[in-house]
């Protein structure tokens, strides 16, 4: 005669138990590293949400993780110019570019051109404040991203984002 096992027999298998507790535990730490991250701003606001790409001849300022549909901003701040008032010249990869919806640009550009980049000018005016261009896009892709920014015709530098859906 073979014997039935019941609900309450697989409870006092010690085996099962102990499976069972490890289980528990793996799933408590998971739960524990994503509300970690979650408050460090890995899926929105938060520090690790941030990025700064600081050059000598300008400061790029981004958010490193956006959400699909949510406006972002991009500002840029290049120092302060010492000699006569003039432009600021600032390009941004096509490839980046066309994965946004470009919102408002402040302030506006005197003029752009497009080719495997596209180029904004600004006209500077002899404050002894550094310029600042904010760019208000909507992302229009989700995954990874990776933009290339060109300020003053100088070698262009990669910066990445990752757009959450």
């Amino acid at each position: 005669m073979s014997e039935k096992k019941t609900t309450f027999d697989f409870l006092s298998d010690p085996p099962y138990q102990k499976r069972e507790g490890l289980f528990e535990r793996i799933g408590w730490v998971f739960m524990g590293l994503l509300v970690l991250a979650a408050a460090l701003g890995l899926f929105g606001k938060g520090m690790l949400a941030h990025a700064e790409l600081k050059e000598d001849t300008f400061h790029l300022y981004y958010d490193r993780f956006i959400h699909y549909g949510d406006l972002s901003t991009i500002r840029l701040e290049v120092p302060a110019s010492t000699g006569e008032p003039g432009v600021v010249a600032v390009a941004l990869s096509n490839s980046y570019l066309h994965n946004f919806r470009i919102e408002h640009i402040v302030p506006e550009p005197e003029s752009s051109a497009h080719g495997d980049q596209t180029l904004f000018w600004f006209t500077t005016t002899h404050t002894g404040q550094p310029v600042s261009i904010q760019l208000r896009m909507e992302p229009e892709k989700v995954g990874r991203l990776e933009g290339k920014i060109f300020v003053n015709g100088e070698q262009g530098h990669v910066f990445h984002q990752f757009v959450y859906p």
